[in-house]
């Protein structure tokens, strides 16, 4: 989980380089007040999902799908 803030500083900086980590794993960009624009700039540059924190719930639930589907 990273809060969008953090997650926007130097364009998408920390979840590029989360991606060059081997492996398979969810980033999910949350923050009270997230636009879309924010949420599929964070997915442009690697990020598996984002939503508002008191939606936390229900993106966690969706990932848990994602996985469930891909055998994970």
């Amino acid at each position: 989980l990273l809060n969008a803030g953090l997650a926007q500083e130097r364009d998408y900086w920390l979840v590029r380089q989360l991606r060059q980590i081997p492996g398979e794993f969810n980033i999910l960009v949350v923050a009270d007040d997230l636009t879309e624009e924010q949420g599929r700039a964070a997915m442009r540059r690697g990020a598996t999902g984002y939503g508002e924190t008191g939606k936390l719930p229900d993106l966690l639930d969706q990932v848990r799908d994602q996985n469930n589907a891909n055998g994970g």
